[in-house]
């Protein structure tokens, strides 16, 4: 192996995700991947392409109720499991929009 060979991938292995090491950085500010730098950012890839295409999920409408800063939470029962939460999941709207989906539903 030539010095040039050996230096290129030293460099190479410097900007190597700390989680993924078989991924290379995807960019000169962080070390980390695409997908962890998403994460990062508290988006990941999967919520941002329900968000684009439009994806919804099925849920019936249940009340509001009281959040512990005094807001109002409107609760709704997935027809539909959503990551993180199964079929029959009673779960607020901010949930669901979170997770990148709109709900397919009525109210009352």
């Amino acid at each position: 192996m030539s010095i040039f060979t050996e230096e290129a991938e030293k460099r190479s292995n410097e900007r190597r995700c700390p989680n993924h090491p078989e991924r290379r950085s995807a960019s000169k500010a962080s070390n980390l991947c695409g997908p962890c730098l998403m994460g990062k950012r508290g988006v990941s890839l999967a919520v941002a392409l329900r968000k684009v295409l439009g994806a919804t999920v099925r849920a019936e409408y249940c009340g509001v109720m009281k959040g512990l800063s005094g807001e109002t939470l409107e609760l709704w029962t997935l027809i539909d499991a959503i990551p993180g939460h199964p079929e029959g999941s009673t779960v607020c709207r901010e949930t669901i929009e979170g997770a990148g989906f709109r709900i397919e539903g009525r109210k009352g």
